[in-house]
Formats: C-alpha cells, sequence, structure tokens
C-alpha cells in the first residue's frame, strides 16, 4: 500500500470510497462496441486509464541478493493480472514470462518472501511478421504534496491562457505511463491484417533496473517483430496539439572515482611524511572532473532532430567527521550518451584525466584512483536513433498526419525500456500523448491528446498493410542495429 497526503492506508487495486473496478461492474466498459462476430470489444481509453491508475503499482525500488544474482522486489501483480484480463477480451493469447521466480531469502537474518515477478506477452492474427506495442506496468512511489488521491483520476478544466478549453487528467502514472497502457488495450480490439501479428509487451521494473525488459530481450518473443511502438512519455517542449514522435533514446552510465589516500591523527597533518588526504586531493581532482563535464557536451543533430547530452557530478563522500586524516573519499559521475559515444571510451577518457593530472603533480602519484563503470543487475543502455527517412518513421508519420495538426520528431533525453528493444535491432519509436509532471505531485495528461493517441494507434494497427519497409539496418552513427549476444 501507499501512504497519501491524505494519511490514509489504500489498499492496493482499491481506493477508499471509490466505485467498483472493470470487474465489477459495466461502467468501465462504456461505449464498447462490438467487431464483427468475434469477441474483441472496443474499451473506452478513460474509463480504463481510470481502472488502472486505481491499481497501486508503485515501484518499491529494492532488490536482494541471491544465489542467482540480484532481483527485484515487484509490485506490478495486481496490474499484470488485470492487464490479462483486457487482453483475453481483446481475443489475445496470453502468456505469463516469470522474470524472477517466488523465492524466500536471508537479508540479514531476516526471511523475506521476494513474489514471483512476471511480464504479460500477448499476440494475435498470424503471419511472418509483427508489430509490437510495449508499454511498462510499474510507477514511481506517490511524492507528498498531492493535491488529490494520486490514486484515483482526478479530471479539470486547463486555466492556462495558451491551453484554455482544454481538459486535464491528473494521477500517479498517468503521464508515466498508464495513459500508454491503456492507449494500447483500447486500440488493441483492431484486428491485424492478414500476414500481420499484433503482439503487445507489458513488463516490469522499468522504473528501477528494466528487469522485465531485459528478460523479454533475451527471449525469441520478438523473433518477427518487424517494429516496436511505446506509447511512453513526450518530450516535446510545445502544445499538446503537437503530436511528439520520439526516434530515439540517449544512453546513460555512471562513473565511480575511487580515492585511495593515507591516514594519520588530525594532530599529524603537516609532520606525517606520509599522510595523504583522501579528500582533499578528491577534491582536486573534481575541479578537473567539472572541466570535463562541461566540456562534453555535445550537440546531436541528424536530419533535424536534435537533442543534447549531460554530465554532472552527482555523489561526493569522504572523511568521517573525526580528529583523522580521512585516507577514502568517493564521487560518481553521471553521464548520458549520445549516438555514437560509448561508456568504455568515456571511462579511459576519465582514467587519461587522472593519470595526467599525476604526471603533472596536481595529485600525488602515491595517490589510488580507480575509475569503473557503477555497478548494476542489468547492462548499461546505449544509446540509438532511427533517422526520419527510415521506412517505419515514414510510415508512423503518414498516419499521424491524419489526426495531428503539427508533430515534430525528437530524441529521449533519459534511458527507458525503447533502448532494450533497439538494442536487439528493432527499430522502435516513441508515441505517446502529451502531458507532464512526471514522477512529481500533480502529474497530468491532456485528454485531448489521449483520445488523438489512441485512434493513431488504432490505423497504425489497421493499415499495417500498407508498411512496405524491411525495417533496414542503418549506420553507426544513426541506428539502433546491435545484437543481443553483443550487447551481453
Amino acid at each position: 500500500s501507499v501512504s497519501l497526503c491524505l494519511n490514509r492506508r489504500l489498499v492496493p487495486g482499491r481506493i477508499d470510497g471509490a466505485k467498483p473496478t472493470l470487474f465489477e461492474t459495466q461502467r468501465h466498459r462504456a461505449g464498447k462496441e462490438k467487431k464483427g462476430s468475434g469477441m474483441a470489444e472496443r474499451l473506452d481509453v478513460v474509463s480504463v486509464l481510470e481502472h488502472l491508475v486505481s491499481i497501486d503499482s508503485a515501484n518499491p525500488f529494492q532488490t536482494v541478493q541471491t544465489k542467482s544474482g540480484e532481483i527485484g522486489i515487484g509490485n506490478e501483480a495486481e496490474i499484470n493480472f488485470a492487464l490479462e484480463g483486457y487482453l483475453k477480451g481483446q481475443g489475445f493469447k496470453t502468456t505469463r514470462q516469470i522474470v524472477q521466480p517466488h523465492a524466500v531469502v536471508d537479508v540479514n537474518g531476516r526471511r523475506v518472501e521476494v513474489p514471483e515477478r512476471f511480464n504479460v506477452l500477448a499476440e494475435k492474427g498470424s503471419g511472418d511478421r509483427s508489430l509490437l506495442l510495449a508499454a511498462h506496468t510499474d510507477t514511481v512511489e506517490a511524492k507528498s504534496g498531492w493535491r488529490t488521491n494520486p490514486l484515483r483520476v482526478a479530471e479539470y478544466d486547463v486555466e492556462d491562457e495558451v491551453e484554455m478549453g482544454r481538459r486535464r487528467l491528473a494521477g500517479l502514472g498517468v503521464n508515466d505511463m498508464k495513459a500508454g497502457i491503456a492507449t494500447i488495450l483500447a486500440a488493441a480490439w483492431e484486428e491485424p491484417p492478414p500476414g500481420w501479428k499484433l503482439k503487445i509487451a507489458f513488463v516490469v521494473d522499468e522504473e528501477f533496473w528494466s528487469f522485465g525488459a531485459i528478460k523479454l530481450s533475451q527471449s525469441d518473443f520478438l523473433h518477427d517483430v518487424a517494429f516496436a511502438l511505446v506509447p511512453e512519455i513526450g518530450e516535446t517542449s510545445q502544445g499538446p496539439d503537437v503530436q511528439w514522435i520520439g526516434l530515439g533514446r540517449l544512453g546513460r552510465t555512471e562513473f565511480i572515482f575511487d580515492i585511495e589516500g593515507r591516514a594519520c591523527h588530525g594532530a599529524d597533518v603537516f609532520i606525517s611524511p606520509e599522510v595523504i588526504n583522501a579528500v582533499h586531493q578528491s577534491i582536486k581532482l573534481e575541479r578537473a572532473i567539472v572541466d570535463y563535464c562541461e566540456s562534453a557536451r555535445k550537440d546531436f543533430e541528424v536530419e533535424g532532430v536534435s537533442t543534447v547530452n549531460s554530465a554532472f557530478i552527482n555523489l561526493h563522500e569522504g572523511g568521517r567527521g573525526i580528529l583523522t586524516v580521512p585516507e577514502r573519499a568517493r564521487f560518481i559521475v553521471d553521464r548520458s550518451l549520445l549516438p555514437g559515444e560509448s561508456a568504455e571510451e568515456e571511462k579511459n577518457r576519465l582514467q587519461e584525466i587522472v593519470e595526467q593530472l599525476q604526471r603533472d603533480k596536481v595529485l600525488d602519484k602515491k595517490l589510488k584512483v580507480t575509475v569503473s563503470e557503477r555497478p548494476r543487475p542489468t547492462p548499461t543502455a546505449r544509446p540509438y536513433f532511427i533517422p526520419p527517412s527510415n521506412p517505419v518513421v515514414q510510415y508512423v508519420t503518414s498516419i499521424v498526419k491524419d489526426f495531428a495538426p503539427r508533430l515534430e520528431y525528437g530524441i529521449g533525453r533519459s534511458v527507458a525500456d525503447e533502448n532494450r528493444l533497439a538494442e536487439c535491432g528493432i527499430p522502435t519509436l516513441s508515441l505517446g500523448p502529451h502531458g507532464k509532471r512526471s514522477h512529481t505531485p500533480d502529474e497530468w495528461l491532456d485528454r485531448e491528446s489521449l483520445i488523438r493517441v489512441t485512434k493513431i494507434y488504432s490505423q497504425l494497427i489497421r493499415r499495417l498493410d500498407k508498411f512496405a519497409g524491411e525495417s533496414p539496418a542503418a549506420s553507426d552513427e544513426n541506428s539502433m542495429r546491435t545484437s543481443t549476444a553483443e550487447k551481453n
């Protein structure tokens, strides 16, 4: 359960005083429509979103160590059960892909039960190619400061002069990314044309280590996927009438600097011949690393699509606040990666900075400095980009133009599960509704854009026979083509 600003404890999937869930009422089937003689039903996307938001799927952001490695403690089971029900109602064959089996582990002498964690995979249709629609089912926790119940969708009029007359939906995860899930479910009543399959993957743990997407990438479920669409956060700086299409994402890694000096009694700092103050040395090194961060800035632009990377120190620590000269210090550099940049090259560049400072006697030659990538239970996410001239982009653009007055191409500045799909060689685009304030109180979504994106996805499925591309590999500079084997 999640404790909210109203100081009430909520039962996962049910809000105090809320109306019954989808499976207890017909309210969420508003606007349903039978498709031919089949079983698929058209769902009202806003009603589906209301139901999904009412289910607490906040990621606990906790892992435990087992004999087989580090695993995450999830909270997606209830929403995934609900998604299975939706998908079966839309005529899909569903499969639970086990990401982590049930386990009981010892944590500091305590027995901790870790529940089974699974992705929900689904498909319908027949053919030798498939379209994959993917989304993650976890959210971040509800931060303090919400003006409404974060597990109940609140709808309100926009008072801003620029967006006057529009309506917004507020709730935990509406933008990141339960509206995306609702979009997929509402569009999935469409039947793919002959020769095509429609595949759906709802995965766990995107907000932490992407355990779910990594498991998906290692399976044969993706073997026939021609391209993938993910209704993730849009990053347009313009208004809700502009449909943002993400053609790639930056990569990201972190570099740890471990500094080891020599301690002595604080009173002997000026007379001890062997003392090396690790904190002082770290500060000298950090001055050079700040210069590195500023020089690392690069602008990426291909076919009119541009973005910029980032580099900064996100942690500094050292010493114990006692009368002892500290022998250890540490700081961490957070580095996003543009297409064409690699973590290994940046690590070598940072190591050279350390060595040069020691040659120049800025740092003590006896100081031990270790530069390493920060350990993580899943591989580092690498950058990718698909140029606008790619057939997948052209196909999606042709349909978006039928519904959106304007569109904007961009690159996601943060890593996400799209990186993992792209690393499998799958052309992957982000195409979601317009919203803001993800990971903060009063997260909101533009209602009209949600309706628009749902119509776009419906047409993208319906017109798959018009897609003429062969999902070509692109060059290293502007493509996401990398094999899973190479990634690992």
